[in-house]
């Protein structure tokens, strides 16, 4: 992860390369394994992240230096990533980090891999990273009312106590 990174960093500043001055800030995102590892780059690389969003997240370990607005999705039904290995992480994610988690109602672990309308979730990711990593103020109703299909929401630094 650190070399990936690196290497966004670099095309960032070469003036030769697509991506030139178009990054202003860093995220991470991942699904099962992905996701754990997701969460557990983040807490690796510290401040040069700043968002991570984490889908049916397996066996993520979030330390105490975890710094990156973290969203963690589970799976209601899920019997890979249980639900309750997502609500362990986000209660493991400091105070200070921006941290939310809900669990998508009635779906297992393949929800977000094979499922053409994955709900609200996908408003939801949206929204989360237009707010936290874009700092786009005007999403904070989303991320304030999640639909039905989002169950057991929880939020630490709610979105629209942040200072600009």
């Amino acid at each position: 992860h650190k070399s990936a990174l690196g290497i966004l960093k670099a095309e960032n500043g070469n003036p030769d390369s697509v991506l030139y001055s178009k990054i202003a800030a860093y995220g991470l995102m991942g699904y099962s394994k992905g996701g754990g590892g997701a969460v557990n780059a983040a807490v690796d690389l510290g401040d040069e992240i700043k968002t991570c969003v984490a889908l049916s997240p397996w066996m993520a370990n979030p330390a105490k230096t975890l710094s990156a607005a973290t969203l963690i999705l589970t799976c209601e039904k899920d019997e890979i990533a249980p639900a309750e290995m997502g609500v362990w992480a986000y209660l493991q994610i400091p105070l200070r980090a921006p941290k939310t988690y809900a669990a998508m109602a009635g779906v297992g672990h393949a929800f977000w891999l094979y499922n053409a309308n994955p709900g609200s979730s996908v408003a939801y990711i949206a929204a989360w990273l237009k707010y936290w990593q874009e700092s786009k103020r005007s999403f904070a109703g989303t991320l304030e009312n999640p639909q039905a299909d989002m169950i057991d929401v929880r939020m630490q630094a709610r979105p629209l106590v942040l200072a600009e």
